[in-house]
């Protein structure tokens, strides 16, 4: 017994609708995740880089190589 033509069309288009949703789902679950993980690292970095310095001993202060983990602790 042969399908119908216009059923198997209904069941691919209702496949590729879903297909499409769950793609667009996904794409906004990245997009937000980039977002969040993007102004949490705009709002840490200054903290970060604070708390690096306090732990940095005064030469380390003037040594341009040492960014965030000091050569000695003080």
């Amino acid at each position: 017994m042969p399908i119908p033509t216009s059923k198997v069309t209904v069941i691919s288009k209702e496949r590729m609708n879903v297909s499409f949703e769950k793609l667009k789902n996904m794409a906004m679950i990245l997009f937000r995740s980039i977002l969040i993980i993007g102004l949490s690292f705009v709002i840490l970095y200054p903290i970060i880089i604070k708390v690096s310095i306090a732990f940095k001993h005064k030469s380390d202060l003037y040594d341009p190589t040492v960014v965030f983990i000091p050569k000695t602790l003080r």
